[in-house]
């Protein structure tokens, strides 16, 4: 009896060590990450995705990083490379499991080949987005990020096409509620978004 305490004591302890050790290396990263230090972060995300196989947290930002870095590319070439490699990258992921978090990625990742030459992919990608976010939706209907992108980018949209805002105003203001109602309990889930929802929120009440 003692012996099975001591193996499952033993088991407890090496869990709570891992744990630890996941933990910290993500707390470095996010640190590197908010110091502006891009690629450093997004190696370290992605040592902690080989090791944490079964865990897709690290490499969501890994892949998150690399997206949202791709608007600040100006050359169209360049920017075309971090697409198809972000592409790829999401495609793993979606492949093995659809999530809402990793088809509005794939949003986002598609909004970036826009902007390579928004005059003509503008036309031929922007149902592709839309279908994206609403397939998103349909996986979690309230989750407040696929809510929000799909609302802001077709306000963005909107500037230059005309259409009515009102809904996607309503749907910005479901999205800022959301933020504080929808929350997971595991460790460094997604949780980004509310602060530029909240300014898009304020800019569609003026």
């Amino acid at each position: 009896m003692k012996k099975k305490i001591t193996v499952v004591l033993l088991l407890i302890g090496l869990v709570v060590n891992a744990q630890g050790k996941y933990s910290a290396a993500m707390d470095k990263a996010f640190g590197e990450w908010k110091q502006g230090n891009t690629k450093k972060a997004v190696a370290m995300f992605e040592r902690i995705a080989n090791t944490e196989k079964d865990n897709w947290i690290p490499f969501y930002y890994q892949v998150f990083i690399q997206v949202t870095e791709g608007f600040n590319i100006k050359d169209a070439e360049e920017k075309e490379k971090v697409v198809k490699q972000n592409a790829m990258l999401i495609e793993t992921q979606v492949a093995k499991k659809e999530s809402a978090e990793w088809l509005v990625l794939a949003a986002l990742n598609m909004t970036l080949d826009i902007t390579t030459d928004p005059m003509n992919k503008g036309m031929t990608l922007s149902s592709k987005v839309n279908a994206l976010y609403d397939k998103a939706l349909l996986l979690e209907p309230n989750n407040p990020r696929a809510l929000f992108q799909k609302a802001n980018f077709n306000l963005q949209s909107a500037k230059y096409t005309g259409i009515d805002t009102a809904a996607y105003c309503e749907l910005v203001n479901r999205a800022v509620n959301n933020f504080d109602s929808l929350t997971s309990e595991k460790p460094f889930y997604p949780s980004w978004g509310k602060e530029q929802a909240i300014k898009v929120k304020e800019a569609c009440g003026k």
